[in-house]
C-alpha cells in the first residue's frame, strides 16, 4: 500500500501509522525483510539453491523470507534498480534506528514513506 500511493496517500499513510508508535519498530522490521527479499532478486540471488551446509557455516541465507509474496518481490526487482532498493533498505534501518532513539515517529515515517520508490510502472498487487 506504501508503495502504491502517490506523495498525499504516503503523508495518510505516515500519520495512520504515526499513532500506533509502539508497533513501528516490528512493522518497520517486517518491511527490512521484504526490502532484504527485493535486494536478493534484484540480484539473482533469491532463488539460488546453494549448498546448505556452507551457507550455514558462512551465516548466509540466500532464500527470501516473504515467499507468500514473491511473484509480486520478483515483479518489483525487475522494475527497480538496485541503488533504490538498497536506498530503501538502509533507510527502513536508519528509521528503526531513529525511532529507538525517540525521534519524532511521524517525520521519521513521513521520510521514510517519501525515500521509498514509487510504483510508476503500475505492478499489480
Amino acid at each position: 500500500e506504501a508503495l502504491d500511493g502517490q506523495r498525499v496517500s504516503r503523508f495518510a499513510i505516515a500519520d495512520k501509522l504515526s499513532r500506533k508508535a509502539e508497533a513501528l519498530p516490528d512493522l518497520l522490521r517486517s518491511w527490512l525483510s521484504w526490502w532484504r527479499d527485493v535486494m536478493l532478486l534484484a540480484q539473482g540471488k533469491g532463488s539460488e539453491k546453494t549448498d546448505t551446509s556452507a551457507a550455514l557455516s558462512a551465516g548466509v541465507s540466500l532464500t527470501i523470507s516473504n515467499v507468500d509474496e514473491e511473484a509480486r518481490l520478483r515483479r518489483l526487482a525487475a522494475a527497480w534498480n538496485k541503488d533504490a532498493v538498497l536506498t530503501s533498505l538502509k533507510q527502513t534501518n536508519l528509521a528503526l534506528w531513529q525511532l529507538e532513539h525517540n525521534a519524532n515517529t511521524r517525520l521519521v515515517i513521513e521520510n521514510l514513506l517519501l525515500i521509498y520508490p514509487f510504483n510508476t510502472k503500475g505492478i499489480p498487487n
